[in-house]
C-alpha cells in the first residue's frame, strides 16, 4: 500500500466481542485508512482482528491480511509499541471524589 492509499475514507467491520454472532457486526468509519488500521491493530483483541475486514477504495483486506499494512514502513502514523492490543480501549479516572482534598 502507498503512503496515498493510507490517507483514504475507509471502513472498518468488526464484532463487538468474540463471542457475537456472525451476524452482529459493528460499522466504523474512518477519515483516514491509517487510523482504520492502527484501531484494528491496537485496539481491537485479536480474536477480533482475526474476524474483521478493512475496506480502503473499493479493496478489501481481511483479517490477518490488516497486520501487514500497520507493520509497512509506509504507516504513516505513531504505533504503540510491539504487541499492539491493549486491554481498555477507554481510559477510567482513578481517583475518587475525596481525591483532591488533603487529609489532616
Amino acid at each position: 500500500m502507498d503512503a496515498k492509499t493510507y490517507g483514504m475514507e475507509a471502513s472498518l467491520y468488526f464484532a463487538k466481542s468474540a463471542r457475537a454472532k456472525p451476524t452482529a457486526l459493528v460499522l466504523r468509519r474512518f477519515a483516514k485508512a491509517a487510523d482504520a488500521i492502527r484501531f484494528a491493530v491496537e485496539d481491537l483483541a485479536p480474536a477480533l482482528l482475526r474476524g474483521c475486514s478493512l475496506e480502503i477504495n473499493e479493496s478489501y483486506y481481511f483479517g490477518q491480511e490488516i497486520r501487514p499494512l500497520y507493520e509497512d514502513r509506509a504507516f504513516p502514523l505513531r504505533r504503540r509499541g510491539k504487541g499492539g492490543f491493549k486491554c481498555n480501549a477507554s481510559p477510567r479516572f482513578r481517583g475518587g471524589a475525596n481525591h483532591d482534598r488533603n487529609e489532616e
